[in-house]
């Protein structure tokens, strides 16, 4: 893991994407939602982080491929690796605005429908791009809705591919 920034991911709360990457089309179960077609391409997945562990914590889960899937985006990361993380320790709960923000994004389409969004009216939660997202476009455009949002950072994963 390269961190692009000079602090590293801390025990505090936060917001966060997953940057996941299919280099070729295919099937997934996503416990409810059922099987689900994969596209290749970029998935990007945010979420929040206001528990015990913050951040760092829930980051650390999202690392690991999980035996016993229980959220959505732990099925996903069976078969998609994790090849960047976007993160902020800011205070105030910002996923729905990440996520409004990547809708409303001309390189942006909704990935799955309801996917990490059963508990708000989030059309989804994740998105997907046939190209490489760019984080500083993604932090400019924060920056500039949000002008008091903390620093948001990158962290390049280097995980082998499973899609």
């Amino acid at each position: 893991m390269k961190e692009n920034n000079p602090a590293v991911i801390q025990t505090q709360i936060g917001t966060y994407i997953l940057v996941l990457q299919a280099t070729s089309a295919c099937q997934c179960h996503v416990g409810k939602l059922g099987q689900c077609a994969i596209a290749q391409g970029y998935y990007l997945y945010v979420g929040s982080a206001f528990g015990k562990g913050g951040v760092f914590a829930r980051i650390s889960h999202h690392r690991r491929l999980s035996a016993r899937p229980h959220w959505h985006i732990d099925y996903l990361r069976l078969q998609l690796p994790l090849i960047a993380i976007w993160y902020s320790h800011d205070t105030q709960r910002r996923e729905h605005q990440w996520a409004s923000i990547l809708s409303g994004s001309k390189t942006m389409h909704i990935g799955l429908p309801h996917f990490g969004a059963s508990d708000c009216t989030c059309c989804s939660h994740l998105f997907f791009s046939e190209t490489l997202p760019s984080f500083s476009t993604f932090q400019q455009a924060v920056m500039q809705v949000y002008p008091t949002h903390a620093p948001i950072w990158q962290s390049i994963e280097s995980e082998t591919e499973t899609c």
